[in-house]
C-alpha cells in the first residue's frame, strides 16, 4: 500500500519546458508591484498547461493505490528545505479528499501540481529571496503526495494526529528565547 510518492524536479522543468512557460523565470528580477499583477496570469497560464502522458499514467496508478483516501500535496524545494534561509509556507502545499470520480479526483490532483509549481514564482517567495540574496538561485521544485492516515467517523474523516514542526521559530515566546530553539505544533 502506498503511504507516499515523490515526483522529482526534473519533472518540473519538463512541464515549463513542453508548456513554454521558461519566461517566467525572468520574474524574479522585477519589482514586488509587477509580481503581483503578474501572477494572476501566470498562475493561469499554468493552471492551463499539460502535464507529461507518462506523469499522468503513474499518478492514475497512485490514485488507484490511494482508494478513496485523502491525501496533501506538497511542495518540496532546495529552498525549502534550506537550513540557513527557511521557506516556511511559501510555497503551497493543498489537502485533496480524493471522494470524486477517477477522472474528477485525476483533475484535482494533476490542478494541485499546478498551483504548487506556479507558487514557485508566487510573489511573496520571490521577494523573500531578494531579501536574502538568493534571486540568482534556481528552485528545484519537486512534489510531495502523501496520504493522510486517519479514520472516518460519520460523514467525516480526521487525521490520527496533525502539526508542523520547525528547527527555527518564527515566533519569540519570550523576550530570552533564541530563534534557533524551534517549534512543534500538534492537532490531537
Amino acid at each position: 500500500d502506498i503511504e507516499s510518492i515523490f515526483i522529482g524536479s526534473d519533472v518540473f522543468y519538463n512541464f515549463m519546458i513542453i508548456n513554454n512557460l521558461m519566461g517566467w523565470y525572468d520574474q524574479k528580477y522585477k519589482d514586488e508591484s509587477e509580481l503581483w499583477q503578474d501572477f494572476p496570469r501566470l498562475e493561469e497560464e499554468f493552471l492551463n498547461a499539460e502535464m507529461p502522458q507518462e506523469v499522468i499514467k503513474s499518478l492514475r496508478n497512485v490514485l488507484s493505490d490511494f482508494n478513496g483516501a485523502p491525501y496533501i500535496v506538497r511542495s518540496s524545494s532546495k529552498l525549502e528545505d534550506s537550513f540557513t534561509h527557511p521557506f516556511n509556507s511559501m510555497y503551497r502545499s493543498i489537502s485533496l479528499a480524493n471522494q470524486g470520480t477517477p477522472e474528477e479526483n485525476l483533475k484535482a490532483l494533476l490542478d494541485a501540481i499546478r498551483k504548487i509549481y506556479a507558487s514557485t514564482f508566487n510573489p511573496n517567495a520571490l521577494t523573500y529571496r531578494k531579501k536574502n540574496g538568493l534571486v540568482d538561485y534556481t528552485e528545484e521544485m519537486a512534489i510531495l503526495i502523501q496520504k493522510v492516515p486517519g479514520r472516518n467517523s460519520g460523514p467525516y474523516f480526521f487525521p490520527d494526529i496533525s502539526g508542523i514542526g520547525s528547527s527555527a521559530s518564527p515566533y519569540k515566546w519570550r523576550y530570552d528565547s533564541p530563534k534557533d530553539e524551534g517549534f512543534l505544533r500538534f492537532v490531537v
